[in-house]
């Protein structure tokens, strides 16, 4: 996939509504593109957002550890009512709504535009985040929201595990990928180089030739019975 336009607006330390649009000049023309700034400055929050327009999760809180229900509603502040795991956290505090879209092509010439939002109601709690997907051409077409987990995974070609371990590793996650087992990194690679067809032949190959040794010697047996039987009368 090939992302090609990015749509950010009230999240983390990004106020209001910003856009990168890699199909136009000058970032078009560029092969390579270096995302620099401050601390806090929202870099790691492109990356979130990313993550968050197509899979509804963010590298960000991945190791997040939750707390009880009984803690959850102790708390005064009902911004801060929220699992530490919820993407919802990422709402600007003090905004209403906040989304993150991602508009991408594939390699078959497809585009698509994945999108998360996130509003608050009037109480001051959050509504549940909602998602959306259409392809943009060559056919347009939107998506059922219950439809998208699964086409996503199947348009891009990778979970959110792998896409975030391999395609889009974000801050301090490198390790993520040196450090998963050795069956976890030959599917990823696998998958990511288009080879897996590789694989599934070779254990077809290593299935078919386990079954054709039992039929030859189940024959082989056979023959030595009969051998057998000869000989004794």
């Amino acid at each position: 996939m090939k992302i090609d336009k990015i749509t950010i607006c009230n999240l983390n330390s990004l106020e209001g509504e910003h856009t990168i649009d890699f199909s136009q000049e000058p970032l078009r023309s560029a092969g390579l593109y270096a995302i620099t700034g401050d601390t806090g400055s929202g870099k790691t929050t492109l990356l979130d957002a990313i993550c968050l327009a197509l899979y509804a999760e963010a590298p960000r809180f991945d190791d997040a550890q939750k707390i009880s229900k009984e803690l959850l509603e102790q708390i005064e502040d009902k911004d801060m009512r929220l699992q530490a795991d919820d993407p919802r956290n990422m709402l600007r505090r003090g905004k209403k709504e906040g989304y993150a879209i991602v508009e991408f092509s594939t390699q078959d010439g497809k585009r698509y535009e994945a999108g998360w939002h996130i509003r608050k109601k009037r109480t001051g709690t959050f509504d549940k985040a909602t998602r959306t997907l259409r392809c943009l051409s060559p056919r347009k077409e939107n998506f059922n929201e219950r439809e998208i987990p699964a086409q996503i995974e199947q348009i891009i070609g990778l979970d959110y595990t792998q896409f975030s371990r391999t395609v889009l590793l974000a801050q301090n996650s490198f390790a993520n990928f040196l450090k998963a087992k050795r069956d976890a990194k030959s599917m990823l690679l696998e998958r990511l180089t288009g080879t897996e067809i590789y694989g599934a032949i070779s254990e077809k190959i290593f299935r078919l030739t386990a079954q054709a040794k039992e039929r030859t010697e189940a024959i082989e047996n056979q023959i030595t019975g009969i051998l057998r039987d000869k000989l004794e009368a």
